[in-house]
């Protein structure tokens, strides 16, 4: 029975709110299955795997979209305008962390040459 929700309808409604940045949970919910449901569908659906992680990153942008106005907008307080901001900015890095993540990727891929010279001055005598 899990997948007897997983129709071509479904997955559009799936897909199309994600892109508007809104959360599986919620989405879910408003198609009868858990949300851990529609995780599993995207490992078992390669297709529908695609288009889901494409929409929680079009999602995401859609999050980082919406901050520019909320920081503009001066008839509301600076406290609030910022966490409206900051909350989206981070739903934002857990939807494509790849995106608009904090890790910065400090492999190396090249060669390096080193070398090392012990001085001996400053050694205690036996």
């Amino acid at each position: 029975m899990p997948d007897s929700k997983f129709t071509p309808e479904n997955i559009r409604i799936i897909c199309e709110r994600l892109w508007e940045g809104e959360a599986v949970k919620a989405i879910a919910q408003d198609i009868g299955v858990h949300r851990s449901t529609i995780y599993d569908w995207a490992d078992a659906h390669p297709e529908f795997g695609k288009k889901f992680e494409r929409a929680m990153k079009g999602g995401a942008r859609t999050m980082v979209d919406e901050i520019i106005p909320i920081i503009d907008n001066t008839e509301e307080d600076a406290q609030s305008r910022k966490v409206r901001a900051w909350g989206r900015l981070e739903i934002a890095k857990r939807k494509a962390p790849e995106l608009f993540g904090d890790k910065v990727d400090m492999n190396h891929s090249g060669s390096a040459n080193f070398s090392l010279t012990v001085n001996r001055k400053h050694a205690k005598p036996a």
